[in-house]
């Protein structure tokens, strides 16, 4: 955070996370080099010939540089881009004795184009549709494909500046479920993304959804769940293998997601999508976020944004950060609270547990990587690209393991699970060292400019492919693991446009803000005396997942399968819990809610972490957004037990039971009691009769009242509860079992 004065705009320059943008960097790299070389010829022709001709010869060395790259392609090639929701400008380098070009678009014919052309733009295209262009030169030359996939209709064509209801930074599955939410009451909303595509890992290839328990799943990602089960089966018979794989629509193909998300953002007419626009400043009057500054890199211009309200659903917490949010880098060491596993700590990859917890912080990340989309179906695979720098060195280390018969198979060193589609999640294995992950190399992420995300970006591309391309040919791998990685290749019908790479690299985590809140370890471990962690009575989402990291450094010096910084805490350690709503506030800063880079420590993040817990935070996010807009407050002021039975009507989960359905008679008020501590496990064992005991207590947590009933252990009658209700000013209950009691007393709640 660096001090701001009130009014001032603050420059930050945020840089997309794309592949294809890599491929530019590097040759703007390269043409740079280049253009030195022709500086330093035309500064030193008029001295010494000698010195002239050694800048010649600096020239040509420049142009070798350049010529000895690895080619990104032996033919022609032909781009696609989308310009708001029903554009497509084409552009194709144009190969030697054409005649002309015939241009289809998914097999039928849409223009004869000259010899001279070298662009086309299709003013025709359809929003949420995928296209496969094709251009066939005339006279010379082979035909070139390329593919893809529309924005949603309500992406602007132009991005104009204007004044917003609220500004959402980051498409990724909380910003969209954030905009959606606001987009369905109504609010004018941007939706300001800075890659060129829409819904961060969900769409990226992560297809095997992150969870803890299925009871912790409500709100926008059940709803996505329930889109994703309908979607297959619209699309394949009842007995196919998809509707298996699909396990409820908790696994789906990254295309499908996409799909699904493209037609939410679609039905929403008051949100504008603005891809391609990164955050380069906000401008804050008095600590109150006023307005952001974007480049849309599409139309090369600056639009400034404003609006009474700011969602910062960014992985690296950018917008928050910009406006002037303090923010934690890496991990907390062991004594600032006290977490048992804080710091650097040493896992064993074989064992499976945490061997040494030394407990220093600093500012590490833990390692991010592409979840790979793969597939072994000869029709549907791609090879893996060729990497544009590879370092054999950094992959030898497998070769030990390998020796030693751990490692037979492209399985052992990657997790590939299976997803619909005939395809596979390909994501690091600890037990593959390396594996997919690239460690240390995103230290500088959170708060690095964009020149230097694309630089690690490439990186990040390069580890993987270069991983493969060791595993695929190198002499040194056993022959039979180099036939069987030889029959895994990237999904041909997945991310097109980039021909098979995803188009998302994992951050899993950027910075963290320093909220209202700070959730740490003790708050998703079970409280003293009690199965569940310490009720949070602001609760707005709930999360599952045990507290991991993947790892921050190598191997240790003596023990060579422990790696450091990686942990996995699934034995017990890890406990549903309740998210408090201050995670999402950042300190000093108003206007802003935060739904991804939240308030918490390294561990604590390390299970706040998954798409689905995002996705809830993001539904907050936006109701908080709407009720400060209604009520012109800021969002930290709200009335959170109002927020709270809002989400609750959205099926948002709010306490984590493993009895109690969204179905279940009084679920509201199961909600809002175990938010405040009626439950001290999972279960609130609905059908149980309800006595004077129990009820005493539900009407002191919920209405801070005492109702008028035995307080002992023996059931109520009909009679006595429903004098107690009228008593309360509420009705009468259809029954004296828990459900049919708390059913009763929920209007009384709504009040």
């Amino acid at each position: 955070m660096r001090d701001d004065a009130p009014g001032r705009t603050r420059t930050f320059d945020h840089r997309i996370k794309s592949p294809l943008l890599y491929r530019l960097s590097y040759w703007r790299s390269a043409a740079g080099s280049l253009a030195s070389g022709l500086a330093l010829v035309n500064a030193t022709r008029k001295v010494a010939p000698a010195r002239w001709l050694l800048s010649l010869l600096v020239l040509v060395l420049c142009a070798t540089t350049l010529a000895a790259q690895p080619a990104l392609g032996e033919r022609p090639r032909l781009w696609a881009s989308a310009e708001g929701g029903q554009r497509v400008r084409l552009l194709w380098t144009a190969p030697a004795g054409v005649s002309g070009y015939r241009l289809l678009r998914d097999g039928q014919p849409l223009a004869l184009l000259d010899a001279g052309a070298v662009a086309y733009v299709d003013e025709t295209a359809r929003p949420g549709t995928r296209y496969r262009y094709e251009l066939q030169p005339q006279g010379a030359g082979t035909p070139v494909v390329a593919t893809l996939v529309m924005g949603p209709a309500t992406e602007a064509a132009e991005a104009r500046s204007g004044q917003f209801d609220a500004v959402v930074y980051g498409a990724t599955p909380g910003g969209i479920a954030a905009a959606v939410a606001l987009g369905r009451r109504g609010r004018r909303v941007a939706l300001v993304e800075p890659t060129e595509a829409l819904g961060g890992m969900i769409t990226g290839g992560l297809g095997r959804t992150d969870f803890g328990s299925i009871h912790a799943l409500g709100g926008p990602f059940r709803e996505f769940m329930e889109a994703v089960s309908a979607w297959y089966s619209q699309h394949y018979p009842a007995d196919h293998p998809n509707q298996a794989a699909k396990r409820d629509g908790l696994y789906f193909e990254p295309s499908v997601a996409r799909a699904i998300f493209t037609g939410w953002l679609s039905a929403q007419p008051t949100v504008t999508v603005l891809r391609e626009c990164h955050l380069v400043g906000m401008v804050s009057d008095g600590g109150r976020a006023r307005a952001a500054v974007i480049v849309d890199r599409r139309r090369a211009v600056r639009r400034v944004l404003t609006a009474p309200v700011f969602i910062d659903a960014s992985y690296e917490g950018d917008l928050a950060a910009a406006a002037g949010a303090r923010y934690r880098i890496g991990r907390e060491p062991k004594t600032e609270f006290g977490e048992p596993h804080a710091g650097r700590l040493w896992w064993d990859v074989w064992q499976r547990k945490v061997m040494e917890v030394p407990g220093e912080g600093d500012r590490v990340v833990q390692a991010y990587n592409y979840r790979l989309c793969l597939t072994r179906d000869p029709a549907n695979r791609l090879d893996p690209p060729r990497p544009l720098r590879f370092d054999r060195e950094r992959y030898v280390g497998l070769l030990a393991d390998i020796d030693k018969g751990r490692l037979k198979a492209l399985t052992d060193i990657l997790s590939i699970l299976p997803l619909p589609g005939d395809k596979f999640d390909a994501n690091n294995h600890p037990q593959g060292n390396p594996s997919s992950d690239l460690v240390r190399g995103a230290d500088t992420w959170p708060e690095a400019d964009w020149d230097t995300r694309v630089t690690l970006v490439g990186a990040h591309r390069d580890h993987i492919v270069g991983l493969l391309w060791f595993l695929r040919g190198d002499p040194a791998v056993p022959e039979k693991l180099r036939a069987d990685t030889l029959t895994w290749g990237l999904a041909a019908d997945e991310f097109p446009e980039q021909e098979g790479w995803p188009s998302c690299l994992y951050v899993r985590e950027g910075r963290r803000i320093v909220g209202e809140t700070i959730f740490t370890q003790h708050d998703a471990m079970s409280a003293p005396g009690q199965d569940r962690p310490t009720a949070k009575a602001d609760a707005i989402a709930v999360g599952a997942y045990p507290m991991d990291s993947h790892a921050t450094g190598g191997r240790h010096p003596e023990h060579p399968d422990w790696l450091e910084g990686f942990f996995y805490l699934a034995r017990g350690e890890t406990r549903p819990y309740g998210i408090p709503y201050g995670v999402m506030l950042p300190r000093g800063v108003s206007g802003v809610v935060v739904c991804s880079a939240v308030s918490s420590t390294h561990v604590g993040y390390g299970s706040l972490r998954m798409e689905p817990v995002f996705m809830s935070l993001g539904l907050a996010a936006g109701l908080a957004a709407d009720h400060a807009l209604t009520e012109h407050r800021s969002p930290a002021d709200l009335d959170r037990e109002r927020l709270q039975l809002d989400l609750l009507g959205q099926r948002q989960v709010l306490c984590v039971f493993e009895d109690v359905s969204f179905d279940t008679p009084g679920w509201v008020g199961f909600q809002i009691l175990g938010c405040r501590g009626a439950f001290p496990g999972y279960l609130a064992e609905p059908d149980k009769p309800l006595t004077g005991r129990v009820w005493r207590e539900w009407v002191k947590l919920a209405l801070g009242k005492t109702a008028d009933v035995p307080d002992d252990d023996q059931p109520l009658t009909i009679e006595a509860l429903n004098a107690s209700l009228r008593a309360l000013g509420g009705g009468e209950s259809a029954g004296v079992s828990r459900a049919a009691a708390m059913a009763a007393l929920v209007p009384v709640l709504r009040r």
